[in-house]
């Protein structure tokens, strides 16, 4: 009983003193088109269930002398300096990317 009363306490505290910031944490602008989900406005992804059946790295997908191959999803697992030009402006790739089958999101590092 004491543990639940507590635990409705510390969340009360938490929402109370929850901050109210809702800046656009991508990039300093919406992405036109998507809809945005929660407190955030986390964009949101409708699931797939496909499987590549080839995948190239973001950095090879862009390089100017690599024919994109229709077959092949871009992945992002790759060392974060390699696609944070994507992080930064994603608009930029769309077309170059549009020609292969799919891209698997950027999952970044959160480390110091």
């Amino acid at each position: 009983m004491l543990f639940t009363e507590l635990s409705s306490i510390a969340q009360a505290t938490i929402a109370q003193n929850a901050p109210r910031d809702r800046r656009d944490i991508f990039g300093g602008k919406r992405r036109n088109g998507m809809t945005e989900v929660g407190f955030y406005d986390i964009p949101a992804v409708a699931p797939n269930s496909s499987v590549p059946e080839r995948m190239v790295a973001f950095s090879e997908a862009v390089a100017s002398r690599r024919k994109p191959d229709p077959l092949a999803w871009v992945h992002f697992y790759e060392d974060d300096y390699r696609f944070v030009r994507f992080q930064k402006q994603p608009e930029r790739y769309f077309e170059r990317l549009r020609p292969f089958a799919g891209i698997i999101g950027p999952d970044c590092s959160v480390y110091r």
